[in-house]
């Protein structure tokens, strides 16, 4: 599951989704301590999560959070600045995968490729999302489905939040729900994505309010067919 720990950033890149800035806000680690548990609920004992942002490296807290999750299945998705920080070292030698983008199209301060058995390093972004800065720069997403489609088609089909959950699991599709640093749960990878409740929700309070939900902030539901609307809303 996707947790977004903090919504600062120092790059500000021109197609962030989240919109973050230098002076974002970071989650309390007593939430964080929140999130956890309910995770695991969620996955029936599975310990999968990624952490994002913002930046996440830029949380003051980070190596405490990564100590918290050291033994999870864990990727840490990055821009790569924290490379060339006193944070380096010990994100590298925590052994958890890290996941770094720098698409020269859209960061404005680059980063070298980095070689090292624990992280993956990618110089091109497929698809953007018309979230925060990506929406106000009139940038071409690509996506012809909303975010939050995949767990909103699986959750109607399995008529249970956690069923669905789990089938896109088996899917490999991880990045929705998402948590941002409220502890909210959002339906999509977006903190500008709806709001079905918080990691203290109930499955069956989450389940309701992501089936009664009605939002198309991105747009992209306007483009669905009748099919894929169906998949998502049900039966007329």
């Amino acid at each position: 599951m996707l947790v977004k720990i903090t919504t600062q950033c120092s790059m500000g890149c021109s197609h962030c989704m989240e919109e973050a800035l230098p002076e974002g806000e970071h989650m309390p680690l007593e939430t964080f301590k929140k999130v956890l548990p309910f995770i695991e609920k969620c996955y029936g004992g599975v310990r999968i999560i990624m952490l994002s942002g913002g930046e996440p490296t830029e949380h003051p807290d980070i190596l405490k959070i990564i100590e918290m999750v050291k033994d999870w299945n864990v990727i840490l998705l990055s821009n790569g600045l924290f490379y060339s920080s006193p944070l380096k070292d010990p994100i590298l030698d925590s052994g958890i995968a890290v996941q770094i983008y720098n698409d020269p199209d859209y960061y404005p301060t680059k980063v070298e490729p980095i070689k090292h058995p624990n992280v993956l390093f990618a110089d091109r972004i497929n698809l953007l999302s018309p979230f925060g800065r990506a929406k106000k720069n009139n940038l071409k997403c690509g996506r012809t489905s909303p975010l939050c489609f995949n767990l909103r088609s699986c959750v109607r089909a399995k008529r249970d939040f956690q069923e669905g959950l789990m089938a896109l699991r088996l899917m490999e599709k991880m990045c929705s729900p998402s948590i941002d640093v409220h502890g909210d749960v959002r339906a999509g990878e977006s903190r500008f994505c709806h709001k079905i409740g918080t990691v203290e929700s109930s499955f069956a309070e989450l389940s309701s309010n992501l089936l009664s939900m009605e939002c198309n902030k991105c747009g992209l539901e306007s483009g669905l067919s009748p099919m894929y609307l169906k998949a998502i809303y049900g039966e007329e």
